[in-house]
């Protein structure tokens, strides 16, 4: 928690019960993921199969105020001319 930021990477559907706990459940020892609630800078970069298990609403919240970050054809273009 000393962290200035956080990110986690979770994919695939072995991963879905741990996002649903640290997304949609409550801050407790059993689920170490919750503890990002708290985080001031926390991040947490999921797939589809990762995000199967949390609540349909909560999916959609998250995606529209992703929206203009998931246009990955766009993020690319913008990495390729970040590199030259």
């Amino acid at each position: 928690m000393d962290s200035k930021e956080v990110m986690i990477l979770a994919n695939g559907y072995k991963k879905a019960r741990a996002v649903y706990h640290g997304v949609e459940g409550g801050v407790n020892h059993l689920w170490t993921i919750s503890a990002l609630q708290l985080h001031r800078r926390a991040v947490l970069v999921i797939d589809e199969m990762a995000a199967s298990d949390i609540k349909v609403k909560t999916y959609r919240y998250f995606k529209e105020i992703e929206a203009k970050n998931l246009d990955l054809e766009k993020y690319k273009k913008y990495l390729i001319e970040l590199g030259k």
